[in-house]
């Protein structure tokens, strides 16, 4: 039977674009000066760590990622007179303003009505007066508000990370969501910002740096102190669960295109490696519902790995590109040996 997937192939290659700026005054004090001197001379190495880490999800979902460039707004520092409105009013192209680094204290409401009248999904605000830092307003961090996020983050680390899962989230809603709807409106996006938000309080899910009850980026979810490492694996999942709640709760909004097993196929980056006349009898005899197929590729060195990884093929010799279909509830069993196996979605 065909199968429904998201249109990956319908996505645009073009980098999206989004901007940071900094609410300082012009006698700002000079530690707020020096952290925003680091704060902009991180920026291209946060682009750097954001591609890499796209680069390692296209391997895990058959999907090439959208991506994504965060510059300076332009001017890249406007001088804050006391109104945040005067901001949005100074900066070029304010509507891709996602984040605000906050030196300078304002009333908050003023910022979430900009964000309304302006038609912006979101801002995050990443705001570094110690201060201020105990004094959360209640205004500020309810769950409905989806459109503001102030995050205290506990280091200038934390403000990097912090900006680098903003902009990750970005390319994947982009990735995942936006080319499977029939039009991207401001509604679509804040409902979901909401599953977001849901979906982390579901699962109880802990963050470092998000401390927001609001408007919330996943990929900070999905960070361990240990080893500053990256569960890729459980990350692309928790998408993945979105855009299917997603298009279940609003089926109106998306796009529905019906894809055979070869159509899905020719997404695989091994396609041409690949048993297709294996791989497709196997698919015949599954019922109707989402599959992993996976592929070894490099031989694991370690003996006892390789009898882990050959558990999943019903098999015991290794050998390149030997393919079986399991159920995509074991993706996060398998992911971990995503050095050795390629993971690709199907759907029945």
């Amino acid at each position: 039977m065909p199968s429904e997937l998201p249109l990956f192939d319908s996505i645009k290659k073009q980098e999206l674009n989004r901007m940071i700026t900094f609410i300082l005054t012009s006698n700002g004090s000079k530690e707020s000066k020096e952290t925003k001197a680091k704060i902009s001379f991180k920026i291209q190495d946060i682009n750097i760590n954001v591609l890499k880490k796209l680069e390692n999800i296209e391997k895990l979902y058959n999907a090439t990622p959208s991506r994504i460039n965060l510059a300076l707004s332009k001017p890249p520092f406007p001088i804050f007179n006391g109104n945040i409105e005067d901001i949005f009013d100074i900066v070029t192209d304010s509507e891709f303003l996602r984040i605000i680094v906050k030196f300078e204290d304002y009333n908050t409401q003023d910022l979430n009505k900009i964000i309304d009248d302006k038609k912006i999904s979101h801002i995050v605000e990443i705001n570094v007066l110690e201060e201020k830092s105990n004094q959360i307003t209640k205004d500020n961090h309810n769950d409905e508000n989806i459109t503001c996020a102030t995050i205290y983050p506990k280091s200038i680390d934390g403000i990097y990370k912090v900006i680098e899962d903003v902009i990750l989230d970005i390319a994947m809603y982009h990735t995942v969501i936006s080319p499977n709807l029939l039009q991207t409106d401001l509604e679509i996006k804040r409902s979901i910002s909401f599953l977001k938000l849901s979906y982390a309080k579901k699962l109880k899910l802990k963050s470092e740096n998000w401390n927001s009850k609001g408007y919330i980026s996943l990929a900070g979810y999905f960070r361990t102190k240990k080893n500053n490492y990256f569960d890729f694996g459980a990350y692309v999942k928790c998408w993945d669960e979105i855009y299917m709640e997603a298009k279940s709760l609003y089926p109106a909004d998306f796009v529905i295109k019906k894809n055979s097993i070869n159509d899905q196929l020719k997404r695989h980056r091994l396609y041409k490696q690949l048993p297709i006349k294996k791989i497709i009898s196997i698919y015949n005899h599954l019922e109707e519902g989402r599959y992993l197929l996976i592929c070894t590729t490099v031989r694991p060195q370690q003996k006892h790995k390789r009898r882990e990884i050959l558990v999943y093929f019903k098999g015991i010799n290794w050998r390149k590109t030997k393919i079986n279909i399991v159920d995509f509830s074991k993706f996060e069993e398998i992911v971990k040996y995503s050095e050795w196996v390629s993971i690709f979605k199907i759907i029945k």
